[in-house]
C-alpha cells in the first residue's frame, strides 16, 4: 500500500532531466563524419611509426645496460669476501658523495651567476648558466664578467648601427618637399623672426 502512495506522489520520468529530448526514431548524428572531404584534416600526428620505434628501442637498449650493470655487480658482490664487501660499498658511498658535493656546489654558483648577471639586467636562464659555472668560483666570476662585457659591447654596437642612417626629411607627405603646414610654420617664423 505504502509502495503505491509512492508510486503515485513521485512520478518522475528520468529522460525530462537529460537534456535534449531522443527521438528513438532517429539515432543521434555524428557532428564530425571522417569520411567527410569539407571536414578538416585530422592533426599531425607528432611522433611517425619510426620515431616511436626508435624511441623504443634507446629506452630498451638503456634498460637491457642497466639490467647487464646490476648483474655484474651482483656477480662481483658474490665472488668478494665481507672485508671486500666492506670496501667496495664505501667506495661507492665516497664516489656518490663526491657526486653530491660537486651538484651542491654547482647550484650555489648557479645561484651567484645568476646574481651577477641580474646585477647587469641580464636575464639568465639554465642553458647560459651552464655555460659560465666552472669548479670554482673565481673561474665562474671571470666567465660572468667576460660574457657580460661581450653582451654590453654587442648590445652597443647594434644600438649605434641602428643610430646611423640619414636623418629623417623635414617633410610630412613623404615627397620631400615640405608640407602645406610645414611651408605655414616656416613663414609665419619668418614672420615673427623679422618683427
Amino acid at each position: 500500500m505504502k509502495e503505491r502512495k509512492l508510486k503515485q506522489l513521485l512520478p518522475m520520468r528520468l529522460q525530462f532531466f537529460g537534456g535534449e529530448p531522443i527521438d528513438p526514431v532517429d539515432p543521434p548524428k555524428d557532428p564530425v563524419d571522417p569520411k567527410n572531404p569539407e571536414d578538416p584534416k585530422p592533426p599531425e600526428l607528432k611522433y611517425t611509426d619510426n620515431d616511436v620505434d626508435q624511441i623504443v628501442n634507446q629506452k630498451f637498449a638503456k634498460w637491457q645496460k642497466d639490467q647487464e650493470a646490476k648483474q655484474e655487480e651482483a656477480a662481483k658482490l658474490a665472488e668478494m669476501n665481507a672485508e671486500e664487501k666492506a670496501q667496495h660499498a664505501k667506495e661507492k658511498l665516497e664516489e656518490e658523495n663526491t657526486k653530491l658535493k660537486k651538484d651542491i656546489a654547482f647550484n650555489e654558483l648557479s645561484k651567484e651567476a645568476v646574481k651577477m648577471f641580474s646585477e647587469h639586467s641580464i636575464v639568465a636562464n639554465d642553458e647560459l648558466t651552464k655555460l659560465v659555472v666552472k669548479d670554482t668560483a673565481e673561474e665562474t666570476k671571470t666567465c660572468v664578467e667576460n660574457l657580460v662585457t661581450l653582451i654590453h659591447s654587442q648590445a652597443e654596437k647594434i644600438s649605434n648601427e641602428k643610430l646611423k642612417g640619414t636623418p629623417p626629411k623635414i617633410s610630412t607627405d613623404g615627397t620631400g618637399e615640405l608640407s602645406w603646414r610645414d611651408k605655414i610654420a616656416k613663414n609665419y617664423n619668418n614672420a615673427k623672426n623679422k618683427n
